[in-house]
């Protein structure tokens, strides 16, 4: 079996090569070239990797490089990669910058968690328990001790472990430099809920304070140091935490629980998401941070594929393409998404990414499927290879 990391490390000769087959004899290989968020890197890489393997897509080739969100979204605005997936939307202004539709379709829910070495004793009989003001003030740097009041106040079995947490000691924070999906839903939630505690406002990467400890690179960078430094605290996306094996913190949604992520509940019932049209500007603004509901974690991302509208000048790639997208809103990889600390869409979102998808205007997808195997295409992912 072809696994996310051989398509992942795949060389550019071999793309080359395969690029040349392009619309040539009956059997034909397309390959279609992606890349994005590196916390998306296995549940991606690997949903493209089973793509290879499933009948209905026999001739794709389905590279897709983890080179963060940001650049990405460059690569796909350039025209460098013919799709991107990255777990926070375009910016007003690289939207604008495209001159073209583009379109931005939901296809998953990414908590982002905070992680802590307080000591063995406490991680071993609690959870640490944190609200938005006192984490802004801990990532800020007004907090400095783990015997601080506030973080006493939410957390009363301090006072009760043997032995107790020493007197002063200190917290290191530690942050990631570099852009990050992590940094822009904590910024979020921490601006929303903070109650004008954050000074830093939203942004995708954080302003660390003096004293912080400074990484880059991914959420392995900051996960070790956590590891492996007693006091210390930071966030990542919570795939990199639970590789990582350390504990995440129950954090208080708008509801006034304390909840961690793998508790929440991920359908948002009863909850009305309102989403912009995937091909408008409206998904700059768009977030799933503190929303309502006594059961939801109120920090996370929602990882989103960014893909141009129309497909009809690039020939009969363009129906090998939007088979990759109804691919990966279908329920083999939907189903996995929680293997990977993802979470699939609710139904109402699903809809709505499975209706951006048979937006996407196409030349006559039976230019590229074999006759055979075309009726296959639709009802297993829902999507219509007809033009409207």
């Amino acid at each position: 079996m072809v696994t996310g990391w051989e398509l992942v490390l795949v060389s550019f000769a071999a793309l080359a090569l395969i690029a040349g087959t392009d619309g040539a004899g009956t059997d034909k290989t397309y390959s279609v070239i992606g890349g994005g968020g590196t916390a998306l890197r296995d549940f991606v890489s690997d949903a493209v990797g089973n793509a290879t393997q499933d009948a209905n897509y026999k001739g794709l080739y389905l590279p897709f490089y983890t080179v963060g969100t940001g650049v990405g979204q460059q690569a796909f605005l350039n025209s460098t990669y013919v799709y991107s997936i990255g777990d926070f939307p375009l910016s007003l202004k690289d939207y604008k910058s495209a001159f073209r539709p583009i379109l931005q379709i939901p296809l998953s829910y990414g908590p982002v968690a905070i992680y802590a070495n307080v000591t063995p004793e406490f991680h071993k009989s609690s959870t640490l328990q944190l609200s938005a003001p006192v984490a802004a003030a801990i990532f800020q740097g007004n907090i400095t001790t783990w015997d601080d009041p506030a973080i006493v106040a939410l957390n009363p079995n301090f006072t009760k472990l043997d032995p107790p947490i020493p007197a002063g000691a200190p917290i290191k924070v530690v942050g990631r430099t570099d852009s990050n999906a992590a940094a822009y839903a904590m910024s979020q939630w921490l601006q929303q809920a903070g109650n004008s505690t954050w000074l830093g406002g939203v942004n995708k990467t954080l302003p660390l304070f003096p004293k912080a400890k400074a990484v880059s690179g991914s959420g392995s960078a900051v996960t070790d140091y956590i590891g492996k430094t007693p006091g210390a605290i930071g966030f990542v996306d919570a795939l990199a935490g639970k590789k990582a094996k350390l504990a995440d913190a129950a954090l208080l949604n708008q509801a006034g629980k304390f909840i961690r992520y793998s508790k929440g509940d991920w359908t948002f019932k009863g909850i009305n998401i309102t989403t912009p049209p995937s091909n408008s500007d409206g998904w700059a603004s768009f977030n799933i941070t503190n929303l309502p509901g006594a059961a939801t974690y109120p920090v996370a991302t929602v990882s989103l594929i960014f893909a141009n509208q129309d497909l009809s000048e690039r020939e009969a790639k363009g129906a090998a393409i939007k088979a990759v997208f109804g691919y990966l809103l279908g329920p083999s990889v939907q189903g996995a998404a929680k293997s990977y600390e993802q979470f699939p869409l609710d139904p109402a979102m699903l809809a709505s990414s499975v209706q951006a998808v048979n937006s996407i205007r196409i030349l006559d997808s039976r230019d590229w499927f074999q006759p055979e195997l075309y009726p296959k295409l639709g009802p297993p992912y829902n999507v219509q290879y007809k033009n409207s």
